[in-house]
């Protein structure tokens, strides 16, 4: 069950107030692994310079850090993903998908519609003929 802080909208939200939770998500998750980046150099810049650690140690310590950054960095988006989804789906936002089915749906009974107008057009045309005839004789 998710946890309420996982949540990034609330129950009855518009539209409009999930798109900028997830924005503001984004972006906060962005600037955090910017600014997480540039902390850990910072930090194993001066670990080197206090000679605590070496060139070498500092350089793979932050990659194996700004590596795991991404991957929590990954798996946040995910779930800011999967919530939005599921937000969506509570709101009964239609999908591409349903668009796409319903403009089918529409050219196809407009078609089916067109091809009955041309076959109600054929009966009447041989119809005001007879009844022209009747009113000539």
């Amino acid at each position: 069950m998710p946890r309420p802080e996982d949540r990034i909208y609330e129950p009855g939200a518009t539209r409009a107030a999930i798109k900028d939770a997830v924005r503001k998500g984004l972006l906060t998750g962005l600037g955090a692994a910017l600014l997480t980046r540039e902390r850990i150099g910072q930090v194993m810049d001066r670990l080197v310079q206090e000679g605590k650690v070496t060139t070498d140690e500092a350089r793979r310590m932050t990659d194996e850090l700004v590596e795991k950054g991404r991957g929590e960095f990954k798996d946040l988006q995910e779930r800011i993903q999967e919530s939005l989804h599921k937000g969506l789906r509570e709101l009964d936002v239609a999908t591409t998908k349903d668009h796409e089915t319903l403009e089918k749906r529409i050219e196809s009974l407009e078609k089916a519609n067109q091809a009955l107008e041309i076959r109600l057009a054929a009966l009447e045309k041989p119809a005001k003929r007879k009844s022209g005839d009747k009113g000539n004789g």
